[in-house]
């Protein structure tokens, strides 16, 4: 059995959003069942704090027993990993300039993406469709990743 990892672009005690939140409820009634949970983030809080300014500390903490791993951020031309390893992209049609746009200026984390690749173990579930630690996240072990496709009102 594969044990769950939510993950969402930022999430602790203080995050707003809608999908943030609903997260955070699963993972929390989750480890109540008994099962193995974890949530992996970014070090930003949400979508009203400066996106690349860390506002939690990297490492794990908890937060009503489930345990929150905050990933260290990065920007877009930081992140060398989907370049390193091109084979993960195969097959994926040409973006129009705006959507490559916004899937550049989102908050993301190297070390989340290294961190899923390493973890062989873990079925992921992906929040904010939107955002792309979601995008480019679930393509590193889709055969274990599910989508959970909140749909509300952005504020953009």
């Amino acid at each position: 059995m594969y044990r769950p990892i939510l993950v969402t672009t930022w999430c602790g005690p203080d995050t707003a959003g809608g999908a943030e939140h609903y997260c955070a409820r699963l993972a929390l009634e989750m480890h109540r069942a008994g099962l193995p949970v974890e949530v992996w983030c970014t070090t930003s809080r949400d979508f009203t704090h400066p996106w690349f300014e860390p506002h939690y500390p990297a490492g794990v903490q908890e937060w009503n027993g489930v345990p929150i791993r905050h990933f260290p951020l990065s920007r877009y031309e930081e992140v060398s990993f989907f370049r390193e390893r091109p084979a993960l992209l195969e097959g994926m049609p040409a973006f129009p300039p705006e959507e490559l746009a916004h899937l550049g200026e989102l908050p993301q984390s190297e070390a989340l993406f290294r961190a899923i690749e390493a973890q062989k173990q873990a079925a992921f579930f992906f929040f904010v469709y939107s955002h792309n630690i979601t995008f480019w996240g679930s393509h590193i072990a889709p055969e274990r990743t599910l989508l959970f496709p909140t749909l509300h009102d952005e504020p953009y």
